[in-house]
């Protein structure tokens, strides 16, 4: 087996994991299974250097809540009440729970996860979710840096691999911070989203599609990877993304009735529709940084149109391009990075979810830290450093409220997401070829 092959031929005791590892890693990312993915984590030494202290730092956060008096964790509260409303048929939509901007906004079958811990008590329910989201962030890390082991540098080590987590929490810490102390589902999403991506490489359609469609009925912003597929021709992985919701719409009748659940989705879109706002006047999408700074407020829903489909165009050229370079038309993780990347940036929503760009975070590191970036390199430093001061330092504690109020409403932390993502695209343009998994030798095939 190649995990088998990259034990025996794998770890030098002096210098790290050895080209024969990085081989077999590269080969093993490209059939990922939730297996190989286990086994590779107890291959090395991760479990000990990195498991186990970010989860005793989940732990010390934990305890710093709870003294403090700070853990209420208001999305899961949102989550744990709409839970029991739809249970004991009371109102779901529209009201708030917990706090006054506490509104449910995901489908009425996305509480369905929720109901096993409803009957629980609020702070025990709350303290098993809490967890949850540690160890779901933890292996997010590590599975971002498992899909991009095709696109990882044969000279790569455990400890660059290491340093590249750690970097990325620290680059993160303000949105971990928040997903933590919320209570919320982003990661976990996320890391279903990374599943999707792995059953596309081994074209399997149906758990792919059934993943990917369970994700859009939580957070429809994921919409962004329907032309992706379209684009690499997973036809069937979407015939199985609307099976899957239309079992989702049909799911919950034996218990609330047609009528009632034809009501419920048509409050969730009323919902959805409450929380948005014209494209051209949210602060920091791509809309709203050229119409604040480049048209003076004057930009209309037209000049929106133009500004999407440009940025269509330019993700488009860059798969086309790597297409033609690498002669394939596979799914590629740097590609599908920048897609969660642009969830933000291309769609009206909360600061939080700006920790989509982790992938593109961990994938740039990676690559600085292993000098497979020849040119632009201290550009591209520069401009991570820069992204650095909205991204990471987006709390009133560390930089006030009026910094803080630049950050967040007036296209700051828009704006570092843009440059992590061009960032993302100088190291991806200048590596077609290197980011290919180097085929197995012969004497290491499965």
């Amino acid at each position: 087996m190649v995990i088998a092959n990259a034990r025996h031929h794998g770890y030098c005791r002096y210098g790290g994991y050895s080209p024969v590892f990085w081989v077999n890693f590269a080969a093993m990312a490209n059939n990922i299974t939730r297996h190989d993915f286990f086994e590779w984590m107890a291959s090395n030494r991760l479990k000990s250097w990195f498991i186990a202290p970010a989860m005793i730092l989940a732990l010390g956060f934990f305890v710093l809540e709870h003294i403090n008096g700070r853990n209420e964790f208001a999305d899961f509260r949102v989550y744990y009440d709409a839970a029991t409303a739809l249970q004991n048929g009371d109102q779901v939509y529209h009201k708030a729970f917990g706090v006054s901007s506490g509104f449910y906004k995901y489908s009425p079958v996305a509480t369905l996860p929720f109901w096993l811990l409803t009957p629980l008590s609020y702070p025990i329910a709350a303290g098993i979710y809490y967890f949850v989201v540690a160890a779901v962030l933890v292996m997010f890390f590590l599975l971002v840096v498992y899909v991009h082991a095709d696109k990882l540098p044969s000279e790569g080590t455990h400890r660059g691999v290491l340093l590249t987590l750690v970097i990325g929490l620290v680059y993160g810490a303000d949105h971990i911070e928040r997903e933590l102390h919320l209570g919320n589902v982003n990661v976990i999403l996320m890391t279903m989203s990374l599943f999707v991506f792995a059953y596309w490489q081994k074209q399997r359609p149906a758990i792919s599609g059934i993943v990917l469609g369970a994700i859009i009925l939580f957070k429809p912003h994921f919409v962004i990877l329907l032309p992706y597929a379209v684009l690499k021709r997973h036809w069937k992985s979407l015939w199985y993304m609307v099976a899957t919701w239309a079992v989702a719409f049909l799911i919950l009748i034996p218990w609330v009735g047609w009528s009632h659940n034809l009501t419920l989705y048509t409050e969730w879109f009323e919902a959805m529709g409450a929380h948005n706002v014209q494209l051209e006047n949210s602060p920091n999408t791509v809309y709203g940084l050229v119409n604040a700074y480049v048209f003076g407020g004057t930009l209309g829903a037209f000049g929106v149109l133009i500004l999407l489909a440009l940025v269509g165009m330019l993700f488009y050229a860059l798969v086309h391009r790597l297409s033609v370079v690498t002669h394939s038309r596979e799914v590629d993780s740097v590609e599908f990075a920048l897609l969660l990347a642009l969830i933000p940036t291309l769609s009206h929503t909360d600061t939080e979810h700006f920790m989509f760009t982790f992938p593109c975070v961990l994938y740039v590191v990676y690559m600085l830290l292993h000098h497979q970036v020849h040119r632009f390199r201290v550009l591209i430093i520069v401009l991570m450093a820069l992204a650095f001061v909205p991204y990471c330092l987006n709390s009133p504690d560390l930089v006030g409220k009026k910094v803080r109020y630049l950050f967040d409403e007036a296209g700051g932390l828009g704006l570092a997401n843009l440059l992590i993502i061009a960032c993302t695209v100088l190291v991806k343009w200048q590596q077609p070829l290197s980011m290919r998994a180097t085929p197995l030798p012969e004497a290491h095939r499965v």
